[in-house]
């Protein structure tokens, strides 16, 4: 185990020392940060001095204040030349007696909204509590009711199981856990975290190829099977590093904007959130994040080897594994390009105006079986998205988790397979000698 893991350090420095892995993690790193705390959305001093006063549970008392506030006709009409005798001034500021504080209608008016959204989510929790538990008296002396009684009690469980949501500013949260689109500074973070371990881990086996000494490794007693996993873990360590670090930076980044004392407040709690069906914190949410990402990450990794081990070239592995990220994340990103490309050439009308991608009839396929979907966790975690399996509600977030493990167990295999079996000629087998280190064939010499 030692001499193993002694190897698999050799391999994980020959790949963090490699020149292009360095200036693409520090590149990318600056890059990151710029772009993410540029686009993100800020706090302002003011909304930080109100959420001292009403942050944390909504109270009756806070919320009767912030309705007498944020409700008041209390405007005044604007005299400054250029501005219509109508109109107001966006900005007004009001006298909260009870704070001995002054905030402007605007915040007041966010803070009262997401209160009686807070209410309503708790009245609608209720709802469905009682209307889950009714279900499930109707239908569990039904045999042919299974999947419903089941998805009955799961709905139960969960909305039973669900912290209380707090009153948070959640600004700064919204671009580091909402995935809508590319353009995302997550996503954005995460797209170069892929092209560094593509860049970095395609050199892992093609090189060995490209350098002629396959034959002498593979002639070894460390050759083949223990080279190839030390290999592979080496490659997984990088990756893990390396979306670690850049996970970090956004992090850093993040408390610069953003109250990270509510990072154990539940993900309901934030606004685009409130209809998640998984009950779990905000510092439960990024560590799941990193964990999906990172297996999209390996998946990459072992289709990279697959390619330097066939093609036997840096080059081809490298641009192989790049068209196969650009091919899968243009899928998960806009998996209706086909219709664009039939409405481009006139082949058949456009769509009526808001339909999206979730209109598509093969949108739940497509959720299913395209491990890239990755780049779109959003469309999992905003609502129940449950399929029957076998007569058991399972979400379509965890099949595509479960096809991607799936493929992941197949390329290792596979590629396993084809790199133990090559080197040409009749294979040797070789044999240790008790007490020895010296290494003879026992049988076919090549």
């Amino acid at each position: 185990m030692k001499s193993f893991l002694r190897l698999t350090g050799y391999e994980f420095r020959k790949i963090c020392m490699q020149p292009i892995a360095l200036i693409l993690l520090v590149l990318f790193g600056i890059y990151g940060i710029s772009t993410y705390y540029n686009v993100n959305m800020k706090n302002t001093p003011e909304e930080y001095q109100l959420y001292e006063h009403i942050g944390g549970s909504l109270t009756e008392e806070n919320y009767n204040i912030l309705k007498k506030y944020a409700t008041a006709d209390t405007q005044q009409p604007v005299a400054s030349d250029g501005v219509g005798d109508n109109e107001w001034i966006p900005t007004e500021m009001v006298e909260v007696t009870e704070w001995g504080e002054t905030y402007s209608k605007y915040v007041l008016e966010s803070a009262f909204s997401r209160a009686e959204n807070i209410l309503k989510s708790e009245e609608n929790r209720q709802r469905v509590m009682a209307q889950a538990q009714e279900n499930i008296r109707k239908l569990e002396n039904d045999p042919d009711q299974k999947y419903d009684y089941r998805y009955n009690q799961m709905i139960y469980r969960q909305y039973a199981g669900r912290g209380e949501q707090l009153m948070m500013n959640y600004y700064g949260w919204t671009n580091y856990l909402e995935f809508n689109s590319v353009m995302r500074p997550v996503n954005l973070f995460d797209l170069t975290a892929f092209l560094l371990c593509i860049f970095a881990l395609c050199t892992v086996f093609a090189r060995d190829y490209e350098n002629g000494i396959i034959p002498i490794l593979h002639t070894s007693y460390r050759g083949r099977s223990t080279l190839y996993f030390a290999k592979i873990l080496a490659g997984i360590l990088f990756s893990a590093l390396s979306l670690a670090i850049l996970r970090i930076l956004m992090i850093v980044t993040l408390m610069t904007n953003c109250d990270m004392s509510y990072v154990t407040a539940p993900v309901q709690s934030l606004g685009f959130y409130q209809n998640c069906p998984y009950n779990m914190s905000i510092l439960q949410m990024i560590f799941f994040q990193y964990g999906v990402k990172l297996l999209f990450i390996v998946f990459l990794f072992l289709i990279t080897i697959l390619l330097g081990i066939l093609a036997k070239r840096i080059i081809i592995s490298l641009i192989g594994s790049f068209v196969g990220l650009a091919g899968m994340t243009a899928l998960a990103l806009r998996s209706d390009a086909g219709f664009y490309f039939e409405i481009i050439t006139n082949q058949m009308p456009a769509p009526p105006d808001g339909q999206n991608y979730t209109s598509f009839w093969y949108e739940n396929t497509m959720k299913i079986f395209n491990p890239a979907m990755v780049m779109r966790l959003n469309d999992y975690l905003e609502q129940y998205d449950y399929v029957n399996v076998l007569g058991f509600p399972v979400s379509r977030m965890a099949l595509m988790i479960s096809f991607m493990v799936l493929l992941i167990v197949v390329l290792l295999i596979v590629t396993h397979e084809i790199y133990v079996r090559q080197g040409g000629g009749m294979p040797r087998i070789w044999e240790r000698k008790k007490g020895s280190t010296s290494e003879q064939p026992s049988a076919h010499t090549a």
